[in-house]
């Protein structure tokens, strides 16, 4: 985000941690498109096949839960080996590949599905990273990269950027239901049911209470 962050430590005394961010003022509280009384959820006109490259096992979670309540069939794969593998077995429409990932980086892997025979090289393939800065999006881009969001997600330019790629409107806004489903947990043959925004913050709410459990368990 082109900051800084450090440490300052004295010992018996304690120590300071600082970072600054080059943000600007904006110029209202909100933003005039979005309107705080009339909630919207985004659904798909039609479902696409997605294959998802991300190694972090509760940044899958999410991607699952934001995709899946569009609409969509989702295959996850850790890595980039697996990404170029899944390709070249499986009718994709769309991959969404995180950078930095073990065995293979997204961009390395980008670049073997564009050595690929046939149509499968051309399938695009939207990078999703939380390192979005202008140099680095040139050498996403270079690597065949088609397009780059930045994590943490924002679920409308995701959205937009699947149209833009496909060259047609398949994602549609509409009002949110006074009443959200249960979520179900996900099983091996059934993908999560969400509905809203809200239904996503309930879902990270839950993972991040898995991961206080875990951690008191392991103390």
């Amino acid at each position: 985000m082109g900051g800084e962050i450090g440490a300052a430590s004295t010992f018996g005394t304690g120590s300071t941690f600082w970072f600054t961010l080059p943000l600007t003022m904006a110029a209202s509280d909100l933003s005039p498109s979005v309107d705080a009384a009339a909630p919207t959820i985004i659904h798909a006109t039609r479902p696409l096949r997605l294959l998802v490259a991300e190694d972090n096992a509760i940044n899958q979670q999410i991607i699952r839960a934001v995709l899946t309540r569009f609409g969509h069939d989702v295959t996850i794969v850790g890595n980039g080996v697996e990404a170029v593998r899944a390709v070249t077995r499986g009718k994709f429409d769309l991959v969404v590949m995180d950078v930095r990932m073990p065995e293979m980086s997204g961009p390395d892997a980008t670049r073997a599905i564009r050595a690929l025979p046939g149509k499968v090289a051309s399938i695009p393939i939207v990078a999703l990273t939380a390192d979005a800065l202008s140099e680095h999006v040139d050498d996403y881009r270079s690597a065949g990269m088609d397009a780059v969001c930045a994590k943490p997600i924002d679920v409308s330019d995701l959205a937009a950027t699947i149209d833009r790629l496909l060259g047609e409107t398949i994602h549609v806004s509409a009002p949110a239901p006074t009443e959200l489903p249960q979520i179900l947990p996900p099983t091996a043959d059934s993908h999560l049911n969400i509905a809203s925004d809200s239904a996503v913050s309930e879902l990270l709410g839950r993972i991040d209470a898995i991961a206080r459990d875990n951690t008191e368990d392991d103390d």
